[in-house]
Parts: C-alpha cells; sequence; structure tokens
C-alpha cells in the first residue's frame, strides 16, 4: 500500500511533458541523512509519446534496480533477452539501461533505484528538548537547498515550517505544535481542510500531488507513535535527480529531504516511558 502510495503521485506529475518527442521521465527522490552518509531513494517511471522500442539509459552510481506493477518484465544480461518482455532491465558493458520493447504511446514503466554517498557539511542539524507532552527547540538547514513545508514530528506531535532557507535556524515553540494523528493532520495543515480540492483542483496540481504522495508516504513508512526517534523532512528546492544518463530524455523531479533525530530527554529524568498508544 506504500509503495502504491507514491507511485500514484509519479503517475499524477508524469503529464508535465504533455508535449515531447523523446522519452521523459518523472522521478521522486526521498533523500535521508544519517551520519555522514545520503542515501537517495528514487521513485519513477518511464513514458514515450510514440508506440515503439527505445532504451533509457542509468547513471552508474545508482543501483538496486527494481521494476514496479509490470509482470512482463526481464532483468539480466542483455545477451541473454528473450522477445517476450515488455520491459528488461538490462546490465550490459555500458552499464544498467531499460529497454522498452515495442512499448505503447504513453504507458508508465515504472522502477526505483538508490544510490548512497558521503557527505562531509550537508546536514539538518536538529536541537530539540522533549518531555511527554511536547518538545521545543532548533532546527537548523546545512543542506544544500531551500526547504519548504518541512514538518517536524516527535512524540505524537509535530511542528509546521514553512520555509527553511539554507543556512538559516527556526526555533520550534511548544505551543505551536500540532497534535499527530496520522498523516492526513500533516497534509491538512499544509494544504488546508479542504486539501483535496486544493491539490487536484489548483493551479499546482501536478506538484502538490506529488508533495502529498511523498508526505503520506514518509509518514506511514517512516514513523511510529511514540518512536523513540522523531523525524524531520521538507520540500527541497529545485532538487534535481541525476538517475538518468544523457540528453535525449527529458526529466521532472520533486526531492523531500529526510533525517531522523533523538531529542533530549533529560528533563524526564533517569528513567522515562513514552506513549506509545
Amino acid at each position: 500500500p506504500a509503495l502504491s502510495m507514491i507511485f500514484t503521485g509519479v503517475i499524477l506529475f508524469t503529464s508535465v511533458f504533455y508535449r515531447v518527442w523523446s522519452p521523459f521521465t518523472s522521478e521522486l527522490a526521498i533523500v535521508q541523512l544519517d551520519e555522514g552518509i545520503k542515501s537517495e531513494n528514487v521513485y519513477g517511471s518511464i513514458q514515450s509519446p510514440f508506440t515503439r522500442a527505445y532504451t533509457v539509459n542509468f547513471n552508474e552510481e545508482y543501483m538496486s534496480y527494481s521494476p514496479f506493477f509490470e509482470e512482463d518484465y526481464y532483468y539480466g544480461d542483455e545477451k541473454s533477452i528473450a522477445n517476450e518482455y515488455a520491459y528488461a532491465i538490462n546490465e550490459g558493458e555500458k552499464g544498467i539501461s531499460v529497454n522498452v520493447n515495442k512499448g505503447k504511446a504513453f504507458k508508465s514503466y515504472y522502477f526505483s533505484a538508490e544510490k548512497q554517498s558521503e557527505i562531509t557539511q550537508e546536514d539538518i542539524v536538529v536541537n530539540i528538548k522533549a518531555d511527554y507532552t511536547s518538545f521545543s527547540g532548533t532546527v537548523t538547514n546545512n543542506t544544500k537547498y531551500d526547504l519548504e513545508k518541512v514538518v517536524v514530528i516527535f512524540n505524537n506531535y509535530f511542528a509546521i515550517i514553512p520555509t527553511l532557507d539554507m543556512g538559516d535556524t527556526v526555533t520550534i515553540d511548544k505551543n505551536t505544535l500540532i497534535y499527530y494523528d496520522g498523516s492526513y493532520s500533516i497534509t491538512t495543515e499544509i494544504f488546508g481542510y479542504d486539501q483535496y480540492s486544493t491539490i487536484f483542483n489548483g493551479k499546482d496540481t501536478r506538484h502538490n500531488s506529488s508533495l502529498n504522495s511523498a508526505y503520506e508516504f514518509i509518514c506511514n513508512s517512516n514513523y511510529l507513535y511514540g518512536n523513540a526517534n522523531g523525524i524531520v523532512f521538507g520540500e527541497a528546492v529545485g532538487y534535481k535527480v541525476d538517475v538518468i544518463k544523457g540528453v535525449k530524455t527529458k526529466e521532472y523531479s520533486l526531492g523531500i529531504i529526510t533525517k531522523n533525530f533523538i531529542p533530549d530527554l533529560s528533563s524526564l529524568g533517569e528513567t522515562c516511558y513514552l506513549d506509545i498508544s
């Protein structure tokens, strides 16, 4: 269900290139920062405006390619491919590529990919003090991107930071916290109580629907009620996914940067028990 949710977001923004003359891709990247390691998990789709075979080559830095929602695919050495497949992920001398065999016009072929890299200065610095019913502190954006719609969650409460530019620090006041009642409570706070009208009927439909799917995916797959760890995440403005190699493919990218954190619980004494209900 979680993967279906995030690929729904991918589906909704693939139509951004409705007048194209070459294959195009749409990618949603969830980037996890953790102790000097940046993990970029990409969920994407490939389409072509024509009914014909075509090939898309991938950047060698990415790994763990997986197809989704397609039974008739092939994954293996390019020399041993049969002709019955719909599309194939090929591992050859020139790297990894996706070969679509007589693909239908504008049919989506879905994939996921992962890349890890070491980082020395890029980070989201979280200094949060928490007790049983609230938290407060600062969040500093030391990434390479301005962040928008930043969400900080811990122990059934969350805060929204509308914008957090590169190098800036924002203070979270415990009096501004909102009770966390699932991902819907967060997307409602961002898009309003009439959120689905805002998302699907507004001028930024493709962007907002993708963002909504990504935030729901992050909440539902990475955060548990009462988790001893908190999580902060936000949209990276201008983020570009570099998964496709070459210049003949148009790309649309959306990136969400996330960071888990452990708050300071010293105010609770030596032993504390968080509400995990």
